[in-house]
């Protein structure tokens, strides 16, 4: 009996195991939208300028270099790393930090870091800026956790800092230098995120 309890277990294990790695493995999912859905999706050219871009419907693939060299002239900016899929409690809407960001004059880059789906455009009306997404043309590379972490190497200019941090989904530049990261909310009963709190390099 002990021993079919130790297998059975075993069984459980090598199934939760292999979920992890099937969920570490998802690609972008670009080619899966519709003709129509990747025609809002414009994968930018790594020297274009991004700051002057206006809200219209549209999401940007940009690179970690071209969004540096924009927040490098501004003060008090949030760089959030949106998984639309994600229903952990640090995970938040983009309505309620766009509102968080502007109650405290932070300016607000949302960064999609997720696989592709139709429903992530129905996001767009929350943000005073454009939606960005990461150019994973410009990486060559499919999968999130692998473009991922490319991207934040080429937004922190640090690549042992990029290694401890590039998981973590929120950060706070002043002039393009890291002020903190890994942003904890506080969702309040309406929805809203009430406090924060910063827990850099944690």
């Amino acid at each position: 009996m002990k021993n079919q309890s130790i297998l059975i277990l075993s069984i459980f294990a090598i199934i939760i195991l292999q979920s992890c790695r099937v969920d570490l493995g998802l690609q972008s999912q670009y080619k899966r939208l519709s003709e129509n859905d990747k025609e809002k999706i414009i994968f930018l050219e790594p020297n274009a300028e991004i700051c002057e871009l206006k809200k219209d419907g549209k999401i940007y693939g940009i690179t970690g270099k071209q969004l540096l060299e924009c927040i490098e002239t501004q003060e008090n900016v949030m760089v959030y790393f949106w998984k639309w899929s994600c229903t952990s409690d640090l995970c938040y809407p983009l309505i309620h930090v766009q509102k968080y960001c502007d109650e405290r004059g932070l300016i607000l880059y949302a960064v999609v870091a997720d696989s592709y789906r139709s429903r992530m455009f129905l996001e767009l009306e929350s943000l005073s800026k454009p939606l960005f997404a990461i150019n994973e043309f410009h990486y060559q590379e499919k999968k999130p956790t692998k473009f991922i972490k490319l991207f934040m190497e080429d937004l922190l200019k640090d690549p042992e800092l990029s290694k401890e941090i590039w998981w973590h989904g929120s950060y706070v530049f002043n002039h393009g230098k890291l002020v903190d990261s890994n942003i904890i909310m506080e969702v309040g009963n309406a929805g809203e995120l009430k406090t924060i709190e910063f827990k850099f390099g944690e």
